[in-house]
């Protein structure tokens, strides 16, 4: 019997074994609990629970056992994912139809059109860096060609548009390294640098005041986490195949006033720059329960609001998609506020947000995945209205 035979016999015994624990303890309560129906049902949803925390606690170690297996007999592809030879693991994307979310942006441009305030789209690349890097797996990536594709047409219809890739590729010699390897999210040390690449970019091209020198790295202070961030790609694919990494927390050296509100929920913080960090978790942090990349920002709600209260910078909407959680807090260094807008889930009207605010500029930031995507159960990234 081959070591992956035997591997898919032990998990599929793991497997039916968590199922029958969790059975048998929910029909032992069952028999045993006296008194009332209410209190029975009670005692075993109880029990239940119970079971089901054991349960995954016993998934989470097969998930480490399947990625030690693996990463031991060198596996490449697991859990549908690729393990490139830089040990990053990243997914695939195939061609997409972009045409509706140029479309989208040609409304956006037009809304701000009409506004009189200008519209950057910023392009983030995602994983894999070069569509090149799968076809040693015998795939055809076609994540950049969409990037692309959908910049030339946005720009065709009027879009200024400033892409990541182009700087990263000057400034990193090896690009991945903006990366967290087990994640397809860039690091807390990325979104320092893309905040002042973004907030140079829009000074110079748009005249903004800026306070660029608000971006040194060398005004901050990090606090390093060792051992603590499994990121996304690698919980899927088990914590011992990528590895446990490092987590920084980046913060200014000096005095900071900030105000950060989510506008459409109860909640209003004011502070230091800190009004803008999640610090629970990092608090004795799980590597599969903390999601440590949301530490900046929180999550991804459909609408933030952050007033630098030392700046009379310029005041910029945001749309976003995840990545953007460890570039604009950063960002809001430098100028006076940001509107943070999810367009995921958001129940509300981007076009009516811009035309009731005195923005001096709106930005679109996505990531390269966004383009012509279906997300299921969340509102398209590109649903403009």
């Amino acid at each position: 019997m081959t070591l992956k035979r035997i591997f898919t016999v032990m998990t599929a015994v793991l497997l039916a074994g968590m199922s029958l624990h969790a059975a048998y303890i929910t029909a032992r309560l069952a028999y045993r609990t006296e008194g009332s129906v209410p209190e029975r049902v009670e005692a075993v949803r109880t029990g239940a629970d119970e079971a089901i925390s054991d349960g995954l606690r016993i998934r989470r170690a097969g998930q480490d056992y399947s990625g030690l297996f693996n990463r031991l007999i060198g596996t490449t592809y697991t859990a549908g994912l690729f393990r490139l030879d830089n040990g990053h693991i990243t997914g695939n994307m195939s061609e997409a139809d972009y045409e509706p979310s140029v479309e989208a942006v040609r409304a956006l441009s037009g809304v701000c059109e009409e506004t009189e305030v200008p519209l950057l789209y910023i392009n983030i690349p995602h994983k894999p860096f070069s569509d090149d890097d799968l076809t040693a797996f015998g795939r055809k990536a076609a994540g950049n060609l969409n990037q692309d594709r959908f910049l030339e047409a946005i720009r065709e219809a009027g879009v200024d548009t400033f892409d990541l890739r182009d700087v990263i590729r000057r400034d990193f010699e090896n690009p991945y390294d903006i990366y967290y390897k087990s994640d397809h999210h860039w690091t807390t040390d990325t979104g320092l640098y893309i905040a002042g690449v973004v907030g140079c970019e829009i000074a110079s091209r748009y005249g903004l005041e800026v306070e660029t020198e608000k971006f040194d790295p060398k005004l901050y202070k990090t606090t390093v986490y060792e051992d603590v961030f499994l990121g996304e790609l690698g919980q899927l694919t088990g914590g011992l195949y990528t590895g446990a990494e490092d987590y920084h927390l980046i913060e200014p050296a000096d005095e900071t006033h900030f105000v950060y509100e989510e506008p459409w929920g109860d909640v209003h913080r004011e502070g230091d720059f800190s009004v803008m960090l999640d610090k629970d978790r990092l608090k004795d942090p799980s590597l599969y329960d903390s999601e440590l990349y949301y530490t900046y920002m929180f999550w991804n709600a459909p609408l933030q609001h952050i007033e630098n209260r030392d700046s009379d910078g310029p005041r910029i909407l945001i749309v976003k998609d995840s990545f953007g959680q460890a570039v604009i807090p950063f960002l809001a260094m430098g100028v006076g506020s940001v509107d943070v807008w999810d367009q995921r889930g958001n129940g509300g009207s981007l076009f009516d947000h811009i035309r009731g605010n005195d923005f001096d500029l709106v930005i679109v930031m996505y990531t390269g995945s966004m383009i012509g995507r279906d997300i299921g159960g969340y509102k398209d990234p590109f649903g403009f209205n």
